[in-house]
C-alpha cells in the first residue's frame, strides 16, 4: 500500500511552522549533543532551572521535587489548554472533527520510524535538531491521550474499538509499513480514506495508539540511553581524577566511588531531573498507564473471538509496535517504581473467576468495577490484572503472534510486574521496584486471580518452546536475546513455583502431553508440534540448553587453562603489553 499523502506539515515543520507547534515544544526534555564534550541543551533553559539551587545536586531534601511538581503543573496547563481548544473544534462537528484527527495523524507522522533506519551503540541518546523535538512529541501523546479518557473504563471495546477500518486504510497513518502480529499473513492496506467514516471515538483510539508509539516511547528510550551515556561520562571523569590523585579524592574508588561520582555529576542529575518531570508527569505518565491497560483489554478480546479466521485477520492487522510498546511502558514506569500509577489507572482485580487451563478462556477482559468514566483517574478502570491476561493468551497464541521479539517483550513485561529489577538510577544495583509496599500490592493483585495462577505457567512453558534464533536483526535496535529470554522465563517459573495453583497447572500441562491431548494456556487445542506435546518440547529445550551451557563452560576451561600456561613463563607474560 501506498504510504499517506504527503502533508502540509514536514518533518520539522510539524513543530516549526504548525500554530500549536510552539506550545506543545515548550517542555523540560533537555537534548543532549554529540561531540568530544556532551552537553545538554534545551531551548527554555530547564536544566538551569534545577543547577541554579543551592547546593545543587546536593540540595536538602525534597527541594528537587518541589520544582519538579512546578514544572510538571506548568507542562500540564499548556497540554490542558491545547486539549481544550482542540475539543471546542471538535464540536463543530463534521470538518471540526477532520481537523482535529488529520493534525494529530500529521504530527505523530512526522516521526514515524523508517524501516531501513540503522543503529550504533548509543546512537539513540543524541538529538537531532532537523526532526521533531521530544518536548512536542510527548506534547502530541500527551494531547491525543486525553482524547481516550472517556473509554480508558473499556466498556466500549466490543463497541466501537472492535472496529479496525483505521488499520485496513493507510491514508492517516502509515500502517503498511510495520510488521503485524501474525507476520506472513498481512492484510491489504487501502490508501484512500474508508466510506463511511470510522467513529470518532474509534478515531482516536488508533491516533493515540500512534502517537504513544512513535511519541512517547521514542522519548522513554532517549532518556534511559541518554541516562546511560551521562553515567559512563560522569565514572570516567571520576576515574581519571582517582587516577591522578592516587587514592582518588571524595568518595575514593570502586563502586563507592563511582556511586559519589554521579551523586556530584551536574548534568547527569539535571537530566535526570527534568526528564522524570516529563515522563513521570502524573497526567501524561497515569493517562499512558490507563491506555496500556486499555490496550491490553483490546487485545484479549481480539484474541477471543469465537471465529478463529476472524482472530487471525484481526491480528494480520495490528502492529507489533502496539505490544511491545505497551510492555516496554510498563517496564519503565516499574523501573522508576511507580506501580502506584498502573494501580490507580485502573484498580486491584482480584479474585475474577478464571477458567479450566484445558480450553481457551470465554471471560471478558477483566474490569475493576461498573460504569465509572476514564476523566483523569478518579473513576472505575480496567484492572492491572489485564496485563497479565494479556500476555499469556498472546504468548499462548503462537499463530496469532508469531515473533518472538514480541514474546520476549511479554516476557520482560511479566518479569517487571511479578519479580521486579533493580533502578536504572545509579548503576542498577539497588533492589528497585520489588521492594516497594506498591509493587507488592500490585503483585498480589494480580496474582489474586485465579484465571492468571492457572494460566500463566503453561504460557510461559509454552513461550519457552517456541522461543528460537531470529536472523537479521539489529542488534542496538531489537535487543532481543533467544538465552536471556529463556532465562527469564526460568526465573519466572522459580517464583510462581511457590504457588499450588501454579504448580497444578503444569502438571495439568505435563500429564495431557503424555496422553497426547493439549491442556493449558488458552491455545484451543492447537498443537505446536507432534508427539509428546509442549511439555515435551519444553523438556527438550531445557536439556538443549543445558547441554549448550555444558559446552561453553567446557570451552571456557580450556581458555583458562591456556591463560594458566601462558602465565607460567613469566618472562613471556611481562613481555606482553598491557591491551594483549
Amino acid at each position: 500500500a501506498a504510504p499517506p499523502a504527503t502533508s502540509l506539515l514536514g518533518t520539522k515543520a510539524a513543530e516549526a511552522k504548525s500554530v500549536l507547534g510552539p506550545a506543545l515544544g515548550r517542555g523540560a526534555l533537555p537534548m543532549l549533543t554529540a561531540g568530544r564534550a556532551t552537553q545538554l541543551q534545551s531551548a527554555h533553559g530547564a536544566p538551569q532551572l534545577f543547577t541554579a539551587m543551592k547546593r545543587y545536586p546536593r540540595c536538602p531534601s525534597g527541594d528537587r521535587e518541589k520544582l519538579q511538581y512546578i514544572v510538571q503543573q506548568g507542562v500540564k496547563r499548556t497540554h490542558d489548554i491545547v486539549h481544550h481548544v482542540m475539543k471546542l473544534v471538535v464540536k463543530l462537528k463534521g470538518e471540526g472533527m477532520e481537523a482535529v484527527l488529520a493534525w494529530l495523524a500529521a504530527a505523530t507522522r512526522a516521526n514515524e520510524p523508517k524501516r531501513d533506519a540503522k543503529m550504533t551503540h548509543h546512537s539513540g541518546a543524541f538529538g537531532d535538531a532537523r526532526v521533531p523535538s521530544d518536548n512536542f512529541l510527548l506534547g502530541v501523546a500527551a494531547v491525543a491521550l486525553r482524547f481516550t479518557r472517556p473509554i480508558t473504563d473499556g466498556r466500549l471495546i466490543g463497541q466501537r474499538l472492535m472496529d479496525l477500518v483505521p488499520l485496513r486504510h493507510n491514508w492517516r497513518h502509515d500502517w503498511a509499513a510495520e510488521d503485524t502480529l501474525a507476520r506472513g499473513t498481512t492484510a491489504a492496506r487501502n490508501a484512500e480514506p474508508p466510506a463511511p467514516s470510522p467513529h470518532f471515538v474509534a478515531e482516536t483510539f488508533y491516533t493515540a495508539m500512534r502517537a504513544f508509539q512513535v511519541g512517547l516511547l521514542p522519548a522513554v528510550r532517549r532518556f534511559e540511553e541518554v541516562m546511560q551515556v551521562l553515567q559512563q561520562r560522569a565514572q570516567a571523569t571520576a576515574g581519571a581524577a582517582a587516577g591522578e590523585g592516587g587514592e582518588g579524592g571524595e568518595g575514593g574508588g570502586g563502586a563507592a566511588g563511582e556511586a559519589n561520582a554521579l551523586a556530584n555529576d551536574n548534568d547527569y542529575n539535571a537530566y535526570y531531573d527534568c526528564a522524570s518531570a516529563a515522563l513521570l508527569d502524573p497526567e501524561l505518565a497515569g493517562d499512558a498507564c490507563r491506555f496500556s491497560l486499555l490496550q491490553a483489554a483490546w487485545l484479549v478480546e481480539l484474541a477471543r473471538l469465537p471465529d478463529e479466521e476472524e482472530a487471525r485477520a484481526a491480528f494480520a492487522l495490528v502492529p507489533e509496535n502496539c505490544v511491545r510498546s505497551m510492555a516496554e511502558w510498563v517496564c519503565f514506569i516499574l523501573r522508576m517504581g511507580k506501580a502506584e500509577l498502573l494501580l490507580t489507572s485502573g484498580g486491584s482485580g482480584v479474585g475474577e473467576a478464571g477458567s479450566p487451563a484445558s480450553r481457551p478462556s470465554s471471560a471478558r477482559p477483566s474490569t475493576a468495577g461498573g460504569n465509572g468514566g476514564g476523566g483523569s483517574g478518579g473513576g472505575a478502570g480496567i484492572s492491572v490484572s489485564v496485563l497479565v491476561q494479556c500476555a499469556t493468551e498472546l504468548l499462548s497464541r503462537p499463530h496469532l503472534v508469531r515473533h518472538p521479539t514480541v514474546h520476549a517483550a511479554l516476557v520482560e513485561m511479566l518479569q517487571a510486574m511479578l519479580i521486579g529489577e533493580g533502578s536504572r538510577r545509579g548503576g542498577g544495583s539497588q533492589l528497585g521496584v520489588r521492594g516497594s509496599s506498591t509493587h507488592e500490592l500490585l503483585v498480589s493483585s494480580v496474582l489474586g486471580s485465579a484465571e492468571a495462577r492457572d494460566s500463566l505457567c503453561p504460557a510461559l512453558i509454552r513461550a519457552y518452546s517456541m522461543m528460537d534464533a531470529v536472523e537479521g536483526l539489529d542488534v542496538d535496535r531489537d535487543k532481543f536475546d533467544k538465552f536471556h529470554t529463556r532465562d527469564v522465563i526460568a526465573r519466572l517459573l522459580e517464583e510462581l513455583w511457590r504457588i499450588p495453583e501454579c504448580v497444578a497447572s503444569v502438571a495439568r500441562l505435563g500429564a495431557a502431553g503424555a496422553g497426547g491431548e493439549e491442556a493449558g494456556g488458552g491455545l484451543g487445542g492447537v498443537v505446536v508440534s507432534g508427539g509428546g506435546g509442549v511439555f515435551a518440547d519444553f523438556a527438550g529445550c531445557v536439556l538443549g540448553d543445558l547441554m549448550y551451557v555444558l559446552q561453553d563452560s567446557l570451552d571456557r576451561l580450556a581458555s583458562i587453562s591456556e591463560l594458566q600456561r601462558a602465565k607460567a613463563d613469566s618472562a613471556a607474560w611481562s613481555a606482553l603489553s598491557q591491551r594483549e
